[in-house]
């Protein structure tokens, strides 16, 4: 099951991410501002936010299997339709469209991947799948690159279509259906008497270990959707006058600093390091993203990329890790669920609050108004206490 889930979110990661280097161009051959711009980029995150609680709470209620089959068709459909248009409000709607399918199925997928993990290796698990997201962020963007240089703007699109339909039929022939998911019995017997959901969500929204592990994603995805997805793109293309194919590369190399950290990431937060690994990681982005704003060479803008997907990778894994911390099984869904939106309205606001501000400011302030944010959000983080990892004997 984790090996079914993860190929169909590579397949979906690298889909999606076919669009990364060519979207900021694309929409600019709709007339598109700099602020309509971000709107499109970030409209995808519309969709997810809208619907990632409930694809959480609705893999808790009918299985993960009729959620991910449905993000799989609703993305092949936003995908066809934001490829045909020649509307900058239909490519905006499609594109919203896209964020529901994806939000369905990485919510259900991701629900999967913790149920069927060993609770001591909680971390690890998580730490892999979102390596495997990071092998499609770095597939995707340099695939995409080519693909829009050799064939045109819109066949990333149908490319992007054709994969999340590969990824229906795989979901159909292997994932379980509800009966057949695990459930940790022995950690709901251990607790004792059942209580009802109500608690458990007042509890876990009450949680400090939740809450900041949302401040955290929330943050991060940000940084990464305004900065690597928006600014980073564009700042490439009009100052330091990159090819789209070079914009995909740098974004590959971001991806692959990325998937390089994860691997390491998983034992650091299973050997109880949650807090510590946060807060290291967040300083770091937080400096790396400032130094974009003195870089004119484009060597020392790959060797930043790297840099900023590594330490971003450690970032991205240890929030999850507490989300996992803090929920009971019964509300696990829609915990991940909520972080997944955290996480969505980072991917929406960021886009669009960082274009915004770039006509104004210009890339340099942008870059160091990033970097701030993460340096902020780590020294609340610092107030957190650490949690301890769950061993179920």
């Amino acid at each position: 099951m984790f090996s079914a889930a993860g190929f169909v979110s590579l397949l979906l990661v690298s889909g999606m991410n076919l669009l990364t280097p060519i979207l900021p161009l694309y929409a600019q051959e709709f007339d598109a501002t700099s602020t309509e711009i971000g709107v499109v980029v970030g409209s995808f995150a519309i969709g997810r936010v809208l619907f990632d609680v409930a694809g959480g709470s609705w893999s808790d209620r009918y299985g993960p299997r009729s959620i991910a089959l449905t993000g799989c068709l609703v993305t092949a459909g936003g995908s066809v339709i934001a490829g045909a248009t020649n509307s900058l409000s239909v490519l905006i709607a499609a594109r919203a469209v896209q964020g529901v399918g994806s939000a369905l199925y990485v919510t259900s997928a991701m629900l999967l991947v913790i149920a069927i993990a060993p609770r001591d290796k909680i971390g690890q698990r998580i730490s892999q799948y979102q390596g495997i997201f990071i092998i499609g962020l770095a597939i995707g963007p340099i695939v995409g690159g080519v693909t829009a240089d050799a064939f045109g703007m819109r066949a990333p699109f149908y490319a992007y279509a054709g994969i999340a339909v590969v990824g229906f039929i795989i979901v159909a022939i292997t994932f379980p259906s509800l009966n057949e998911v695990p459930r940790n019995r022995e950690a709901v017997h251990a607790r004792g008497p059942r209580t009802s959901k109500k608690v458990l969500l007042r509890r876990l929204l009450a949680h400090p270990v939740f809450i900041a592990a949302l401040l955290v994603t929330f943050t991060v995805s940000l940084v990464r959707a305004g900065i690597r997805n928006t600014i980073l793109p564009l700042y490439a293309g009009d100052v330091i006058e990159m090819s789209t194919s070079s914009i995909g590369a740098l974004l590959t190399v971001s991806a692959l600093g990325n998937l390089l950290a994860l691997w390491g990431a998983g034992r650091l937060l299973d050997g109880g390091r949650r807090k510590a690994t946060t807060v290291i990681s967040l300083l770091l982005s937080g400096c790396t993203v400032g130094l974009f704003a003195i870089t004119q060479e484009e060597l020392w803008l790959f060797v930043l990329a790297g840099m900023l997907g590594a330490f971003t990778g450690y970032a991205t894994a240890a929030p999850t890790a507490g989300v996992v911390d803090a929920a009971e099984e019964e509300v696990r869904g829609t915990a991940v669920g909520v972080q997944r939106m955290a996480m969505d309205v980072g991917l929406l606001l960021g886009p669009i609050a960082l274009s915004t501000l770039l006509p104004t400011t210009g890339f340099s302030a942008v870059f160091l108004i990033a970097a701030s944010l993460l340096v902020m959000v780590a020294f609340v983080a610092i107030a957190i206490r650490e949690t301890k990892v769950p061993v179920i004997a």
